[in-house]
């Protein structure tokens, strides 16, 4: 006979035993055990291995007088006693000499004959998997959220990993990717290109862009290098060429020092990317030309002398840098000597001569060209051919 039916008559029984004392309980002698236990076994019916308690049909654990007993003890003690009264004294001497239990379902609700319910491993693993741990759960993060993350570590393992997760994270559509590439410049006039060159912007967009490539066809990163050089050029466009925008940075708009900031941190990620070949030589020079029109004091000679810096030799030794060197040394003179020693846009107070003399970007210049390969003269054609 199952354990739970032993006990679980030897609680009836009990019920309609006098108490015998308000603090102690009751006290069965073995005899007295015994003969509760003989009566449980032989109220209780016959029951097999395959029987369950918790099945819904006909058959019942106890007899119908001992459950009307035990219906009518639990109506007596769920009555509030009268206080004072004697039959208060028994309610709390019953309380405290019997053993407190749950109300029992009743003999409608079992079925003796049922199977018992053993769950299968594929149910364990099921309900395991149907309720992971709080930790576990992967929370996948949007490209917009990892963008920041990426731009802004040094350390190349995470930065990759971050750039595969911007990768996978979203369908690179037309109108995605260019949305992507101008949020690439716009994070870039927040972050600082004071330290080492390539920064942390330009290298995670050149891992941004090897992640697409392996993970999509040759369409999508060369889409996303192509509105990254269109937009890096419109925003550097925005921030320095008056023609373009009439709020840009010149000494009639009077810009203060967080817009000149932004203009310079996204000169410098056009620089960067240059070295990483994300944009052309032609695009540099554009950038480069804008600067030398719209010099109108030290912060655009800071500014040129960061880009050509952190462009480095190759944007000197192309087939056509022998006439780029000319014209920009000479414009530059030109252009930085017409100020007056003190000009700044934004009151630096900074000598120009002073910062040009320190950067010595000409004599770079020169030493760069110097090493450029051989390259043939360019043949131009006849146009009377």
């Amino acid at each position: 006979m199952p354990t739970f039916d032993i006990e679980l008559m030897t609680q009836f029984n009990q019920l309609f035993e006098p108490p015998t004392s308000s603090f102690r309980g009751d006290e069965c002698s073995s005899e007295r055990c015994s003969t509760c236990l003989g009566q449980s076994e032989a109220s209780t019916p016959d029951r097999h291995m395959n029987e369950s308690p918790c099945s819904s049909s006909s058959g019942t654990l106890v007899s119908e007088e001992d459950f009307q007993a035990h219906k009518l003890m639990d109506d007596q003690l769920i009555q509030p006693p009268i206080p004072g009264s004697t039959k208060a004294q028994e309610t709390v001497s019953d309380t405290c000499s019997t053993h407190i239990f749950s109300p029992q379902p009743r003999k409608s609700e079992f079925n003796p004959n049922a199977a018992p319910f053993v769950p299968s491993h594929s149910t364990i693993l099921r309900l395991k998997s149907s309720s992971p741990a709080p930790t576990l759960v992967d929370v996948k993060q949007t490209w917009q959220e990892l963008l920041p993350l990426g731009s802004s570590t040094t350390e190349p393992n995470r930065r990759r990993h971050f750039a595969r997760a911007l990768a996978v994270s979203n369908p690179w559509t037309f109108d995605a990717l260019c949305e992507l590439a101008q949020h690439f410049c716009w994070i870039s006039a927040d972050y600082e290109h004071t330290g080492a060159c390539p920064g942390p912007t330009a290298l995670f967009a050149q891992d941004v862009r090897d992640a697409v490539t392996s993970t999509y066809t040759a369409w999508e990163p060369s889409c996303f290098t192509f509105q990254l050089k269109k937009y890096a050029l419109e925003h550097f466009k925005s921030y320095w060429s008056s023609p373009h925008n009439p709020n840009a940075i010149s000494s009639c708009s009077k810009p203060d020092n967080t817009q000149c900031r932004s203009a310079f941190n996204l000169s410098c990620f056009i620089a960067d990317m240059f070295v990483l070949r994300l944009i052309d030589a032609p695009t540099m020079h554009e950038c480069l030309g804008i600067l030398l029109r719209e010099m109108a004091g030290v912060e655009h000679v800071f500014t040129i002398q960061a880009m050509i810096i952190r462009a480095g030799a190759r944007l000197w030794q192309g087939a056509d840098s022998h006439c780029l060197f000319r014209e920009f040394t000479t414009c530059f003179l030109e252009r930085s000597s017409s100020l007056p020693d003190d000009a700044s846009i934004t009151g630096l107070g900074t000598s120009i001569q002073e910062v040009i003399q320190a950067g010595n970007i000409n004599w770079m210049i020169n030493e760069w060209h110097a090493q450029r390969s051989e390259y043939p003269s360019p043949v131009i054609k006849s146009i009377w051919a």
